[in-house]
């Protein structure tokens, strides 16, 4: 009803997020759901310079080896690794984490802090995981631009709190 919102790059909140490095491509995670094994939550990732998008959803495993993680909320540059097939989104400066990824995974045991996405959700699972990071690829391809960030929130928080 408003028009569009000039301030979704920055999460509805320009005060306490921005886009410094007027990125291209935005991937953004949103936590919504927590199991005793999981954390799970919907993806999207748009670029400026396409029309294609992907929504899907995503897992992570809630208790993973690394004590610094989950990865905690905040705004990350990232880049694709191509050493794998499908490619991979590498987030970089993760606080107390290296080789911190969004790539294809069905279940917590795929997951060793990274972000597995995917079309399907289930408890503690998530399916059509490399259909979806394909789809993550096909957007980062057709942009062209390959600056990417990655934003990961909690449904539920309010950012600047």
């Amino acid at each position: 009803m408003g028009g569009t919102n000039t301030y979704v790059y920055a999460l509805d909140n320009p005060v306490s997020y921005s886009d410094r490095f007027g990125l291209r491509i935005k991937i953004t995670v949103t936590r919504n759901t927590r199991t005793s094994a999981s954390i799970s939550g919907r993806i999207t990732t748009v670029g400026d310079r396409t029309t294609l998008r992907f929504d899907g959803v995503t897992l992570e495993n809630r208790h993973p080896s690394n004590p610094a993680l989950p990865i905690p909320q905040g705004a990350y540059a990232a880049f694709t690794r191509v050493d794998r097939n499908p490619h991979r989104v590498e987030l970089l400066q993760v606080p107390n984490a290296t080789d911190i990824q969004i790539h294809p995974g069905n279940t917590i045991s795929d997951l060793k802090g990274c972000i597995a996405p995917g079309t399907i959700a289930r408890p503690d699972f998530v399916g059509n995981s490399r259909a979806g990071m394909n789809q993550i690829n096909d957007v980062i391809a057709a942009d062209g631009s390959g600056d990417i960030q990655v934003v990961v929130r909690d449904a539920n928080a309010v950012p600047g709190c």
